[in-house]
């Protein structure tokens, strides 16, 4: 994997996450927004492992990503229990 592919991973990460959090709160959040979520944090994991490994120099938008992946999944935990 080249730095290229690991700044599309990280940036694929950051929207999924974004889109994640906008749909909790609405009806499609079962269908849609938990597995965005699910798939920010592991787009987010394996740009940060290509990284660790020397294939990019995007750690900053990686660690955004997961970190953005994480708060969408803890949104999404409440939302749950309804």
């Amino acid at each position: 994997m080249n730095s290229k592919s690991t700044k599309v991973l990280s940036i694929l990460s950051i929207i999924a996450a974004g889109v994640g959090i906008i749909l909790t709160l609405t009806p499609f959040r079962f269908n849609v927004g938990i597995p965005l979520s699910v798939a920010a944090i592991v787009l987010a994991a394996v740009s940060l492992k290509a990284i660790s490994k020397g294939a990019g120099a995007s750690k900053g938008l990686a660690v955004r990503g997961l970190v953005y992946g994480i708060c969408a999944a803890v949104f999404n935990v409440p939302v749950l229990t309804i």
